[in-house]
């Protein structure tokens, strides 16, 4: 019976092919590049205003939890480019006294390095992935910051909190993320004078995984 024996094969064909997964996969690493710029003022845990803040980085993520529901990944930026916008200081002389004055405002080059990274990523195999993370750092400052004054430091450290959302390809291979973070500066007390700064910050970034 050669006509059943072809039907029958048929019939199994679907079987015998191994199945083909509609969901996107998670990407195991990834590196990015993005930007951010400060969009206002806080003194939650800084005490300065008046300053604005421009960054880019470059980014390493590498996964290390995968689920359906969720993901969680390491990641590193480097800071190539960080730009402080804040009040400048001369000195003046008040009864004999020589003190320092504000006289205008400045720019104020640093590099950065954040090496310490947590992204958690939502809906994991989905086109559009919100996501919550934090990093914390160091940062290097042609001059003290943020205020550039008698016990300003030129080194500082970093932390952050963010929220964003990131567009995946069909393919999972590219990305785009806009969001929010939230950025706190501080000597920690290495210097008797630490000022500190907190800025809202909006950022935007392009990644490709793999």
């Amino acid at each position: 019976m050669p006509h059943v024996r072809s039907l029958a094969l048929l019939s199994a064909l679907p079987t015998l092919a191994p199945p083909v997964s509609v969901a996107r996969q998670t990407p195991t690493a990834e590196l990015g590049v993005w930007t951010a710029a400060s969009v206002g003022n806080s003194q939650l845990l800084g005490g300065t205003r008046d300053r604005s803040v421009v960054q880019v980085g470059l980014r390493f993520a590498r996964l290390l939890v995968a689920g359906h529901a969720a993901s969680l990944f390491y990641f590193a930026d480097a800071l190539p480019v960080q730009l402080f916008r804040q009040p400048a200081y001369t000195r003046c002389f008040a009864d004999g006294v020589e003190q320092r004055c504000q006289e205008g405002r400045e720019t104020v080059y640093g590099v950065g390095l954040n090496p310490i990274g947590l992204k958690l990523e939502l809906f994991s195999r989905g086109r559009w992935r919100p996501f919550v993370a934090s990093s914390a750092g160091i940062l290097i400052s042609a001059r003290p910051v943020p205020v550039d004054s008698i016990g300003g430091t030129r080194f500082n450290f970093a932390l952050d909190a963010q929220a964003g959302l990131s567009y995946y390809s069909s393919s999972s291979r590219r990305s785009i993320t806009v969001g929010y973070k939230y950025l706190h500066i501080s000597n920690g007390d290495i210097s008797r004078f630490n000022p500190g700064l907190d800025v809202h910050m909006l950022f935007a970034g392009y990644s490709w995984s793999r």
